[in-house]
Formats: structure tokens, sequence, C-alpha cells
């Protein structure tokens, strides 16, 4: 377990994006000001370096757009004229910068390029698919890597020559997509609440070193040889982009400096069990009068030492939130077998619920995204006594899961998720939050279970699809939930 500690000095490759402004969340809480590098679909997916210049998708000017930075230059990200305002991914591909595009509220994307300053559509590129099997390609020799996820956490890897040689095969707890530079391949492993960044090399690409980053999330390792690139948060700094001319100055430099960070959260932070769960704890300068145990979706997700406005919102409020890995995260030393989901992440939750009430005083509050709703309410039948359960995004009974969309009739059909009936809930108040447009949930079925509760609330947003995502989506929800809880 870490103490709670203080930001320490800006190292000076990590560059912010402007603030946020105007912004319907500024009402809300300042926090909400504070731009953030990463993409719609997370920021594994919003840098690419080409050509001297590193792009990163950020999100401070009222959507997700694409930022360009000269490589090793001071000074702010310039915003790149005509860019898409909405980016879910950025990628290379043939030499050129494409961002998937779309609105905030649409899974179907479609493809853009840039050619000599602007940006062009690319009806001819389709989003490569490949069931689970991610593949990066060597950026000039005829190789690849490729790793399929083989259980939480767990990746089976190998290095591929074209002529479909295998050169060597190893298991590792990866981290998002590895990175090529030169004849070395650099990859992230968790060891959580840390990463570690390992680099392979030589016939068998066999480990040559590795170092361990400071508590926090690095993501999107990119390279092309002359300029390494990377996201950086801690509970301390919002997603910045880090650049270096080389990934080991960038490992380094990281590794070396201590948590990054300049400005004053509302919380201090620690790391630690709760309840014998590996949880973040966000705990208010003034004491909470209350605990909100906040669960990510995923399942197969982790929770990072990291940066939230809705986090550092609710410490504003008194609240101090527990971020845990439940059982299903994506930590190889608590990966589950096939079929567990929804059972033992429960018991997690009612062993963390019932720690936090042990500590300390005052009502201890539910919150779960998408799939953690459900894991909140399965606890709640399991006989967890809480003062409320909230679903963001998310569903208390899997009758409600979109069977219609691809990816989760596949996930419905692999887990046997135990029903949560509506009288299994009691009279634990509920609040529901949802997109109008969310593809992932059958709203109105979701809707219709939350009004025959007996203390159930439903808010539905009218420009958000699965998750929220916009500030005015932000504006309306959160307001609405610190009022609900200022209740329990």
């Amino acid at each position: 377990m870490t103490a709670a500690r203080s930001p320490g000095p800006l190292p000076p490759l990590l560059a912010r994006l402007p603030r946020r402004r105007p912004s319907p969340a500024s009402t809300i809480s300042l926090e909400f000001d504070l731009a953030r590098a990463g993409a719609m679909g997370g920021p594994d997916d919003a840098v690419a370096v080409h050509d001297g210049r590193v792009y990163v998708v950020g999100d401070a000017h009222g959507g997700r757009r694409v930022h360009e930075r000269l490589a090793g230059e001071e000074g702010e990200d310039v915003l790149v004229p005509g860019g898409p305002a909405w980016v879910h991914r950025l990628e290379m591909r043939g030499g050129e910068v494409v961002a998937w595009a779309g609105s905030p509220t649409t899974e179907q994307l479609t493809a853009v390029s840039l050619r000599a300053g602007e940006w062009r559509p690319r009806p001819d590129l389709t989003e490569r698919g490949g069931g689970g099997l991610m593949t990066v390609r060597h950026p000039t020799e005829p190789l690849s890597v490729q790793a399929r996820r083989i259980g939480p956490g767990r990746s089976a890897c190998r290095v591929v020559h074209d002529d479909g040689t295998v050169l060597a095969r190893w298991a590792s707890r990866l981290c998002g997509a590895p990175a090529w530079e030169g004849d070395r391949l650099w990859s992230l492993e968790e060891a959580w609440p840390r990463q570690r960044l390992v680099t392979r090399a030589g016939p068998g690409f066999a480990p040559t070193g590795s170092l361990d980053l400071p508590e926090g999330a690095l993501a999107g390792l990119r390279s092309d040889g002359r300029t390494a690139a990377a996201i950086w948060t801690d509970p301390d700094v919002p997603a910045c982009l880090v650049t270096a001319p080389a990934m080991t100055a960038l490992a380094q430099a990281l590794g070396g400096s201590g948590p990054p960070g300049d400005d004053t959260r509302p919380y201090t932070w620690r790391t630690g069990p709760v309840g014998g769960v590996p949880s973040v704890t966000y705990t208010p300068h003034d004491g909470a009068g209350g605990t909100v145990v906040m669960l990510h979706g995923g399942p197969h997700a982790a929770t990072w030492p990291l940066f939230s406005p809705l986090i550092a919102f609710l410490a504003e409020q008194g609240w101090r939130v527990v971020t845990p890995n439940v059982s299903s995260s994506a930590l190889a030393s608590l990966g589950l077998p096939s079929g567990a989901l929804g059972i033992d992440d429960a018991v997690d939750v009612v062993d963390v619920a019932n720690a936090a009430r042990g500590e300390r005083d005052g009502p201890v509050v539910v919150v779960g995204w998408s799939y953690g709703a459900y894991v909140g309410a399965r606890a709640v039948v399991l006989g967890l006594r809480c003062a409320g359960l909230v679903a963001l995004s998310g569903v208390l009974d899997p009758t409600a899961v979109e069977a219609r969309h691809p990816a989760l009739a596949r996930f419905l059909a692999a887990h046997a998720l135990p029903p949560t009936p509506p009288d299994a809930l009691g009279g634990v108040p509920v609040l529901a939050v949802h997109g109008r447009h969310d593809g992932r949930v059958d709203v109105a079925a979701h809707r219709r279970y939350v009004e025959s509760l007996p203390a159930g609330t439903y808010l539905e947003l009218p420009d958000e699809g699965h998750l929220i995502i916009t500030d005015g989506g932000a504006a309306l929800a959160y307001p609405a939930l610190a009022d609900w809880l200022a209740r329990r």
C-alpha cells in the first residue's frame, strides 16, 4: 500500500492540452475544464507518430479532435485545421495518419486520412477485425507482433515473419498494443498499481530490460524510430501527451521523475486493498460524509490510479470514492474461469462495501458503469446493505442487454449471468442514467425495469449513446447524481 501524497514537479516532456472553454460542464466543476488526451475508444487508440510529428486525440474543443505536435518542441499542441470533430480512434495505415470518426452516439465509423495537412474521406478503408487478435506490423521489416487475450490480464504473444515463420512466443500481462522501435519491441505489462515497460530484442525476442513506472497509467505506445510518444495519467494529472526522442528516454523520464503533477486535486489518494480487494481510494481533503464504491465496466477492464473529473466532482461534494478491481478485472492475479462473471465479482463488492462501512461513518452507495451496474445489483441480491445503487449506462438485469449487438450476443452466449428479479433489490433506492441512443442496452426495457422498482428513478440523456461522453450529457447527469446522493 502507498500513502497519499501531493503532486510533484511536472516533467518537461509532458504536454498538456489547453483548457476546455467554454464547456457546459463548467457549471458543475472546474475539473471538467481540464482537457484530456485520449480517443473515445480509449487512450491506446489515440496516438500516431509520423515523419517527426506526433498526433494525439484530445477533448479540448468540445469534441474529440486531433492535435499535432512537433516532437521535441516546447509549447501547446496545435489543432489540425479541418480535423474531424468526433474522433473515436487514430492509427497509422499505409504511411498515413487515419482517423475513425463519427458522432458520440454511433458505433458506425468512417475513415478520414491526413494528406498535405488536410483530412480527406477514405471510403476505401474498412475497420480491422480479427476476432480478438491484435496485430502490430513493423514499419519497415516483414514482421508483425500478434497478441490474443487468453484470460483476464493475460495474453499469448508471438512475433511472426511475413512468410508465416513464428520467431518467438511468450505469455504476458499485456496492457494495450506493443510498439516497434527499430529492432526492438516495447510493451506495457501489468504490475498493479504500476505498469512495467518491457523491451525485447534479439533472435528470440527475449526480454532485455524493464522499468517500473510510477503509480498511474501509460497507454498508446508509439514510435517511428525517431520519436516515441504515449499518454500518461495519474490521479493528480489529466491525461497528457508524453514525447521523447526514443522509448528508452521516455521510460527513464517517467520512471525517474516521481509522480508528475502540478495541480491540486480536491482529494488525496492511495492504492491498496479495501476488504481484501485491490482498490484506489480518493478521500476529500476535509474528510468524507459517505463512500461511493465505483465499479468499472468491461467486464475485463481494470481500475488504475488516474484522473477522473467525475471522481473529483464527487470529492468536492464530500464523498470518498473507492474504485475496486473485482475478480473479473483485467489483472492476471485475479483472473477467473469463464462463467463466473457476476458471482465472484458481487462477493467482492460486498467485501469492499462492508470494509468501507466498518472503517468510516456515513452512507455507502454503489455506482456501476455498464457491466459494473449489474455487479452492484447482484451484490444487493447477496445481502449488501447500502444506501443506494446507481447504474450509469448499465443494466441491473441481463435481460436488458441489447442482444442484437453482435459482440454482446456472443458475450451472453458465453456467460450464464444470473437474473436480478426486481423484488430481489428490495427497497434499495436506485438511480439509472442512460443515453437515449445506447446501442448496448435495450433502453426501453431497462426503463420499464427501473420504473417497476419501489424506489427507482430513471434519467435519460437525449444526446448520448453508451457512456456519458459530451459536456451536455455531463451537465445533465452529474448534478442530478449529486442531488440524488445528497438524499441518501
